[in-house]
């Protein structure tokens, strides 16, 4: 189940994606907040494995809630979906990390695409990491399992991979 956090200051369009999503089996829409403060909450409390975020918002914009995601080290992938993008805006996002920049008006298919493309093997890798964590107590062990699920999803296993893939496990926790 991906869960999905929306911070968009639209009301209106929060409601229709948040329908548009729940019809999904493995999508679950966990908050939608208004504005970037009540967004950052949202990350914090609720720990969405995505965030889809506006960037022109009251109290707190996109770019400054995407900046604090990243100062913070929340490891939560972003999709930038907004009406405003020109180029210095866009570097500035994927600077901080936003998985992927799209302009409104967008169909919604084309957007639940992209979720399931950037949270498949992001969802997928945790949840094979808790289960051979929770199988294991032998450190040996543990770090050549987790190095064949480096190889398998085509990571180098070298030993900055491996420390990169535990230490992002050991912040989700």
């Amino acid at each position: 189940m991906i869960k999905i956090g929306i911070i968009d200051d639209n009301i209106q369009f929060t409601e229709i994606l948040k329908d548009f999503l729940s019809t999904f089996n493995d999508i679950e829409v966990i908050g939608v907040a208004h504005d970037g403060m009540r967004g950052m909450e949202l990350i914090k409390h609720q720990k969405p494995d995505l965030i889809i975020l506006d960037l022109v918002m009251p109290y707190s914009d996109g770019l400054s809630l995407l900046k604090n995601i990243y100062e913070e080290n929340i490891s939560t992938k972003v999709i930038i979906l907004t009406s405003i993008g020109n180029e210095d805006t866009i570097t500035q996002a994927k600077e901080f990390g936003a998985s992927y920049f799209l302009m409104k008006p967008i169909e919604l298919h084309h957007l639940t695409n992209m979720i399931m493309s950037i949270c498949s093997t992001s969802v997928s890798l945790k949840k094979t990491l808790e289960k051979v964590i929770q199988n294991t107590n032998n450190d040996e062990k543990l770090e050549l399992q987790i190095t064949d699920i480096l190889r398998t999803i085509g990571i180098p296993a070298n030993l900055k991979g491996y420390f990169f893939f535990k230490r992002s496990y050991s912040n989700d926790k």
